[in-house]
């Protein structure tokens, strides 16, 4: 358990060493990105815990002479990676309210009180995995506008104030680049916590 909760130290420690990358680099979008890529990855994460539960359920129903729903998919020449893959996909089906296999429904108690608290837990993640990507992606849409607007003043005033064309090119790079930069250092805690 020690080096378990030692891996994930290094692993936080590896995130904040991407982030000051990333920062430094001026390259704040791609934080906004790989903090998209780790919402998706959590819920993978608990889609396959879901689903390697699913699959112990009905096999141990299926060990012990119980119905259960390997009865309807399980023949001796299917490999058990098959059967772990059908019970992702019906997982993920119920994580997202899709249509799911019919062939795979609960009939056992125990498979119905599982898929029930799996329902419950997937409107849980789901709606934190949205929520937190939602915030993203509004993070991400005004880095953009915040851009474009800086850029658009800084052209008007230099229009106004008729400053040559090529001075004024070299004025609008060397802000926006100043701009990113300063950008880049100043991420919304919050976001970064997704």
């Amino acid at each position: 358990r020690v080096l378990r909760l030692a891996r994930v130290a290094k692993i936080s420690k590896l995130n904040q060493a991407i982030e000051d990358v990333c920062a430094s680099f001026g390259i704040r979008w791609l934080i906004l990105v790989i903090a998209i890529f780790r919402n998706l990855s959590f819920i993978f994460l608990l889609a396959h815990v879901a689903a390697c539960v699913w699959f112990y359920i009905g096999r141990t129903r299926k060990d012990q002479n119980l119905p259960g729903w390997l009865d309807a998919v399980d023949h001796p020449t299917t490999p058990d990676s098959e059967l772990y893959v059908r019970s992702l996909y019906w997982v993920l089906g119920h994580l997202t309210a899709a249509p799911v296999d019919p062939d795979l429904s609960a009939k056992s108690h125990i498979e119905r009180t599982f898929t029930l608290s799996l329902i419950f837990c997937s409107l849980l993640v789901l709606g934190a995995g949205i929520s937190s990507m939602t915030n993203t992606i509004a993070e991400l849409s005004k880095l953009n506008h915040d851009f474009i607007e800086t850029k658009r003043q800084l052209q008007s005033f230099l229009k106004a104030a008729g400053v040559h064309r090529e001075l004024s090119t070299r004025i609008i790079q060397f802000a926006l680049h100043s701009y990113t930069r300063r950008c880049a250092l100043s991420l919304d805690a919050g976001v970064l916590l997704l």
